[in-house]
C-alpha cells in the first residue's frame, strides 16, 4: 500500500484556495509577534525526552502526541527561533492547514428519499447450511460490486459474522451515533475539532456508513468510534489529525475488539512526514489503516497518508468498472473500490437529528477508502490475521477487471476488492 494522502478523499485540497482564504496569515509569518501552529519533536526517543522538551519550550502545546514523541503549539516567531535552540528539541515543522470539500463534483452529488416500502425491499436471506446472508434486492451497486465477478448486480452476499469483535475508528468530521442504521454499535468518542460534537457536515457519518450501517455497510456486525477532527466549515489541519490519531493510539488497547482494530483515514493533505510517520506508527502497532489515495488526479506520493507504504491506500472506480478519472493513482495505491456515486447515510444540520431514510450519493476516493476499512474488519471477523491483511485483500482481489482511461496510470494497480463471493 502506499499513498494516503491528507486531502480529505472526499475532499480535496486546492492549494490556490488556501493561499487566498489564509494570505494575510501567510504574508505575516516573518513578523515576529505573530503565531502559528508548529509541531515539534524532542530530540530523542527515552521516556522522559518529551516532557523535557515541553518544559524547555516555556508554552502549554494545544496537543500533545506520545506515539511520535512530539507536540504541537502555537508560538510567535521570537519564540520559534528561541524552542529550535533547545538542546531537548530535534526538530520544528510549520503546521499545514486542509480544508476539504464535500464531494469531488457538486453534480455528483445527489440526496435520495426512500418510501418504507422500498427501504422494506432491502430484505435480507440467510443460507443456514452455509452460514451466508445476502442482502436484496437492489442494494447500492458499490456493495452488490464487493461479492460478484462481474458488475451491475443487484445484490451483496455476505459471512453472517460481518465483522463481529472487530472495531472501526473513523476520523473525520464526526459521527452522528445515534442514527438508526447504525443499531447502537457507534458511539462519538473524541472532538477535536473546536466545534460542537454534531456532525454537521455528514462526511463523518457517511463514511461510517460505509464501514458498518445496517443496509448501506460493509460490516454490519462491526462496532464504529467516531474522532472528530474537521471543523464545520471543512477545516482542519496536519497537528489537528495526529492528535485523533495519537487517541486512538492509546484507546485502542482500552476497548473490547477480539477481531481486531481498523482506522479509517479519508482525509487527504500534501505529503507530510509528520503524518505519514503517524501513520506508520499505528500499522506497527497492529492496526489495519486504510487511507484516501485522494481526488488530485495525480501520483499519491505526493500526498499524505498515502504516501505512508504501509498503510493501505485505496484508488476509486464506477460502477461500470472504470477507474475513476479524479482518483490518484501510481504504485503507492494498494487496492481499487467503488468510489463514484456511492450511497450512504447523511445528517440533518437544520434540526441535528438522524433522518432515516434521506441518503447521500457521492464520489471521491474519500467514498472508496471505508470499503476497505469495512472489509478489513469483516475479514478481521473471520478471523484472518491483521498482520498482512491489505497484502491479503490484495491478492484476493479481482484482477484486470478495471478499465483505464487515457492518461498516466504506470504502477497503479487493476486490483478491483472482493470479498470472497466471487
Amino acid at each position: 500500500m502506499h499513498v494516503l494522502a491528507i486531502l480529505a478523499t472526499l475532499p480535496l485540497v486546492t492549494c490556490g484556495l488556501l493561499e487566498n482564504r489564509y494570505s494575510s496569515q501567510l504574508k505575516s509569518r516573518d513578523d515576529p509577534a505573530t503565531k502559528d501552529m508548529y509541531i515539534v519533536y524532542a530530540n530523542s526517543n527515552d521516556h522522559h525526552s518529551l516532557d523535557r522538551a515541553i518544559s524547555s519550550a516555556g508554552v502549554t502545546p494545544r496537543h500533545v502526541y506520545h506515539s511520535l514523541r512530539a507536540f504541537a503549539l502555537e508560538i510567535s516567531g521570537k519564540e520559534l527561533q528561541r524552542i529550535k535552540r533547545s538542546p531537548h528539541v530535534n526538530k520544528v515543522v510549520r503546521d499545514k492547514i486542509i480544508t476539504q470539500r464535500d464531494a469531488i463534483n457538486r453534480k455528483d452529488h445527489k440526496t435520495y428519499q426512500f418510501s418504507n416500502a422500498e427501504q422494506n425491499r432491502r430484505r435480507t436471506t440467510r443460507d443456514a447450511k452455509l452460514t451466508t446472508v445476502t442482502q436484496g434486492d437492489n442494494v447500492p451497486w458499490n456493495l452488490a460490486r464487493l461479492s460478484h465477478f462481474k458488475p451491475h448486480q443487484t445484490s451483496y452476499t455476505y459471512d453472517q459474522s460481518a465483522g463481529t469483535g472487530a472495531c472501526v475508528y473513523v476520523i473525520d468530521s464526526g459521527l452522528l451515533d445515534s442514527h438508526p442504521e447504525f443499531g447502537g454499535r457507534a458511539k462519538l468518542l473524541e472532538n477535536f475539532s473546536g466545534d460542537p460534537d454534531f456532525d454537521i457536515r455528514g462526511r463523518g457519518t457517511y463514511i461510517a456508513g460505509i464501514v458498518g450501517s445496517n443496509k448501506y455497510g460493509v460490516a454490519k456486525n462491526a462496532t464504529i468510534f467516531g474522532i472528530k477532527v474537521m471543523d464545520d466549515k471543512g477545516n482542519t489541519n496536519v497537528s489537528t489529525i495526529l492528535a485523533g490519531m495519537d487517541f486512538v493510539m492509546s484507546d485502542a488497547p482500552k476497548r473490547k475488539c477480539p477481531s481486531g482494530v481498523v482506522v479509517n483515514i479519508s482525509l487527504v493533505a500534501k505529503h507530510s512526514k509528520s503524518l505519514n510517520d503517524a501513520a506508520g506508527n499505528m500499522v506497527k502497532s497492529g492496526i489495519f489503516l486504510a487511507v484516501a489515495a485522494g481526488d488530485d488526479g495525480r501520483n499519491a506520493e505526493k500526498f499524505s497518508p498515502a504516501s505512508q507504504s504501509i498503510a493501505c491506500t485505496v484508488g476509486a472506480t464506477n460502477k461500470d468498472d472504470e477507474f475513476a478519472s479524479y482518483s490518484n493513482r501510481g504504485s503507492y495505491v494498494n487496492v481499487l473500490a467503488p468510489g463514484t456515486d456511492v450511497v450512504s447515510l447523511t445528517t440533518d444540520a437544520s434540526n441535528q437529528t438522524s433522518t432515516l431514510g434521506r441518503l447521500k450519493a457521492l464520489s471521491g476516493t474519500f467514498a472508496a477508502s471505508p470499503h476497505v476499512a469495512g472489509l478489513g474488519a469483516y475479514l478481521l471477523g473471520l478471523g484472518t490475521n491483521v498482520t498482512g491483511l491489505c497484502h491479503h485483500i490484495s491478492s484476493t482481489a479481482l484482477q484486470n477487471v478495471v478499465v483505464f482511461g487515457s492518461g498516466n496510470y504506470t504502477g497503479t494497480p487493476n486490483r478491483l476488492i472482493n470479498n470472497g463471493f466471487k
